[in-house]
């Protein structure tokens, strides 16, 4: 019985854990035009993160490409930008649903 305790407990902290990781890249206030705007190539992540004042999701890696996804409304309303680096550095951007 104390077994399955454990097992039952590991589990729910391990979706929580989920749960808060998911959530937490989307927070705060929408990102705005003017925001998106200010990315330019050549930033690093963390310059973009600051702009957006919230952490990207990494959506895919590959060698020296990594590309990241943020939330535009934190409500979870549509909106999306996704950015890609190469060699740590922004090297596209793409946004649907900025106003």
């Amino acid at each position: 019985m104390k077994k399955v305790s454990l097992v039952a407990v590991a589990v729910l902290l391990m979706a929580l854990m989920a749960v808060m990781v998911a959530c937490g890249s989307d927070y705060g206030d929408p990102i705005t035009m003017e925001q998106f705007n200010r990315v330019e190539v050549g930033m690093v992540y963390e310059d973009v993160a600051a702009i957006f004042e919230r952490p990207g999701r990494r959506l895919h890696e590959r060698g020296n490409i990594h590309t990241y996804q943020w939330n535009v409304y934190p409500d979870g309303g549509s909106g999306l930008i996704t950015i890609t680096f190469m060699d740590d550095v922004v090297y596209n951007t793409h946004q649907v649903g900025l106003d």
